[in-house]
């Protein structure tokens, strides 16, 4: 796969789907757990690499 192929993937709109998603895990936990902001963050970016990790790998 060429790499303008891999960026637009990566910036296409399953970039903003993940991204979107990530935010809303955040604000869930943040609302359910009543976790601090700082732990909150770093689930945010768990699930938002794991989500973004997951749709380059079914887009190969």
């Amino acid at each position: 796969m060429p790499l303008s192929e891999q960026l637009d993937t990566l910036v296409g709109d399953d970039h903003w789907a993940s991204l979107l998603l990530g935010v809303v895990s955040v604000l869930i936990a943040g609302l359910v757990f009543g976790l601090e902001w700082y732990y909150v963050g770093i689930l945010g970016a768990v699930s938002y690499g794991a989500s973004e990790l997951a749709i380059y790998t079914y887009s190969q």
